[in-house]
């Protein structure tokens, strides 16, 4: 890779005409694209195996991201969006009826906090993109359940709730809402952009 006098800049056009200076090269970007294989996860949730086979082509991974209010499980950016993804690794059967979140025939208790902590870190991510000029692009947050058997998805509160296998179909169903170079830029922008890291 070049650095230096001379050496060319690429620029990606962004949303709200704002351009994003890239650097594209060996040593710069680490990327997990589709189908690769992701770091385990410390705690409960370590084993994600195959998460991202299926899903469409040309989405970009980060792990374990922080937008300055907490750490995410996994950020998705590609053609069909940006997705704030928070896994979980209860088992049983789960299912999402009346508004709630059940498993095993009970109420998951803690649903409530674990949906305003999905809601609240796509608020902090688009707070992030938003001093950027990214407005357009709203992040869509979703919980998978990597162990339990997700009987009736849905959306509560705009979260959607789906397991493990079912997370293909979903990204397959929606329609795509960015071009892939600008899902390149925004994951770059984003990489750059954690809290912490300088803007």
């Amino acid at each position: 890779m070049r650095t230096g006098v001379g050496t060319k800049k690429r620029e990606n056009r962004l949303f709200g005409g704002w351009t994003l200076p890239a650097a594209f090269g060996e040593g710069v970007l680490k990327v997990f694209r589709r189908g690769k294989d992701i770091p385990p996860k410390k705690g409960a949730c370590e084993d994600i195996g195959d998460l991202l086979d299926g899903l469409p082509a040309g989405f970009f991974v980060l792990h374990q991201f922080n937008p300055g209010n907490g750490v995410i499980d996994y950020l998705l950016v590609g053609p069909k969006g940006l997705f704030v993804v928070n896994i979980q690794s209860h088992t049983g059967t789960v299912m999402v009826l009346g508004g709630q979140i059940f498993r095993n025939k009970r109420s998951l208790e803690m649903d409530r906090n674990l949906l305003l902590k999905v809601r609240e870190e796509c608020r902090a991510l688009q707070e992030l993109l938003a001093r950027r000029g990214i407005t357009e692009l709203k992040p869509l947050p979703v919980i998978v359940f990597l162990n339990a058997v997700v009987a009736v998805h849905g959306t509560i509160d705009g979260v959607e709730v789906v397991q493990r296998s079912a997370l293909p179909d979903f990204m397959n169903r929606r329609k795509n809402v960015i071009t892939p170079r600008e899902a390149e830029g925004i994951f770059e922008f984003l990489k750059i952009g954690e809290a912490g890291s300088p803007l």
